[in-house]
């Protein structure tokens, strides 16, 4: 099978959306399947930053890197402008993303749809790929797959790692009025999470298959635990954006413990932990790490008691379908997992495969659960507990990418046999 692939985000960024996308062609290219990857050469994207390293097996691969078009004019200097005039007639203040969305094509990255496409013209032109691999969000992307499929007639999958229009997560700002017809134009949808599967198979006709985000090495191996007179070290993985994701009330919450502690975070966007470790006065009792690799993490992971994981509520009137990836982790790794997370998907994954989940509840019962933790770990009983049976293959890597490529070959085979009964039905037309 020849694919070509349509990823904004690529390495070197190592965000969540160029894992799976990596995950997925390195198991496509090790089964000896011909994969090219069209990608973003923008670098300093927000809550992707750069750092990841392509395996082995990707190395080989073609990839061509497309700059996007400078469009943030078109949206930065209006914002300007209209948020000085607002002041200037006394009217509420609001911000930037309140209105520079307006002046958006379905997100920020708009600028890349037609630097894609013209390379992804090229590509097919000269390659004849069977099928196009599309990766969302940026949701603008599959307007570059959409204009493809129009143009050359191959089949089109679309992967939304994140849920758009009923996602609760990508309501706010999102131009929805694309939403149906480029899922309509697809032909086949791949989704993260079950909610979004049933939204998506409410709203359109078109196929939807659910492959989650897997687990990664070293999180499927098993790490010592803590020395018993150690602090109780709590870690979080991933960025802080100071609303959906906020330390605020962790901190707080531990700063009001009187047991020794130490949060460890890892990730890009640590200024938010430490804008909060300072206002509370416990700088000294969080330590902050740079985004790695996750085969760095190791050493970290050894010196974790819990794993935190947050999230904020989702959008007014939705319910909360995106699951956050590194819970895959978490549960692979078998650490205590604690939690302030809302109802929904996320939620509903620990509960059915976490070993050990502590919810937090928003009250007083939430120190409580903190101290008692601290003592488990004084007494020597908090300890690293395997995943449940069945979890380590329902979401290894290999397994995962494996329905993906069930998927893509019946689309090609079923292409195929479309193209070949069309060519006879035009040679039997022309004998007519």
């Amino acid at each position: 099978m020849k694919l070509l692939t349509i990823a904004y985000y690529y390495p070197p960024q190592s965000a969540v959306g160029t894992l799976r996308t990596v995950r997925f062609l390195s198991y496509l290219s090790a089964q000896s399947h011909q994969c090219r990857v069209i990608t973003s050469a923008d670098r300093d994207l927000p809550f992707h930053p750069q750092g990841a390293v392509l395996p082995e097996v990707l190395q080989s691969v073609p990839c061509e890197r497309v700059p996007s078009l400078p469009i943030k004019p078109l949206w930065q200097w209006p914002t300007i402008l209209i948020k000085r005039l607002r002041q200037c007639l006394g009217l509420r203040s609001i911000n930037d993303f309140e209105i520079a969305r307006h002046f958006w094509l379905l997100d920020l990255e708009w600028g890349w749809i037609l630097p894609a496409y013209r390379a992804a013209c090229r590509q097919i032109k000269r390659e004849r790929p069977e099928c196009l691999y599309v990766s969302c969000p940026p949701f603008s992307s599959a307007i570059v797959g959409l204009l493809l499929k129009h143009r050359f007639g191959l089949p089109l999958v679309l992967d939304f790692r994140d849920g758009w229009g009923g996602s609760g997560y990508h309501g706010i700002g999102s131009d929805h009025r694309w939403e149906k017809r480029l899922v309509d134009a697809a032909d086949h949808l791949v989704v993260t999470s079950p909610s979004d599967q049933a939204y998506y198979r409410s709203l359109s006709n078109t196929p939807v298959s659910l492959i989650h985000n897997g687990y990664d090495h070293p999180f499927d191996t098993r790490h010592a635990d803590p020395k018993p007179d150690t602090p109780l070290i709590l870690t979080y993985l991933g960025g802080w954006d100071g609303f959906r994701r906020s330390p605020q009330y962790l901190l707080t919450l531990l700063a009001q413990s009187d047991f020794p502690w130490r949060l460890l975070s890892v990730g890009s966007s640590n200024d938010q932990v430490e804008h909060w470790a300072h206002r509370l006065g416990v700088a000294d009792r969080v330590i902050c790490h740079d985004s790695m690799a996750k085969s760095q993490l190791g050493s970290i992971l050894e010196q974790t008691d819990l794993l935190f994981v947050n999230k904020g509520e989702p959008d007014p009137g939705t319910t909360d379908s995106h699951i956050a990836a590194k819970l895959f982790d978490y549960i692979a790794c078998g650490k205590p997992i604690l939690s302030q997370l809302p109802q929904g998907d996320s939620a509903n994954l620990l509960t059915q495969w976490a070993s050990q989940h502590y919810p937090l509840q928003g009250n007083a019962q939430d120190r409580r659960l903190l101290r008692q933790l601290a003592q488990q770990k004084k007494q020597g009983r908090l300890h690293s507990q395997s995943a449940p049976d069945g979890f380590y293959q329902q979401f290894s890597p290999t397994f995962l990418a494996h329905l993906l490529e069930q998927q893509l070959e019946e689309l090609c085979e079923l292409n195929e046999a479309q193209s070949e009964t069309q060519l006879g039905l035009n040679a039997t037309a022309r004998k007519l």
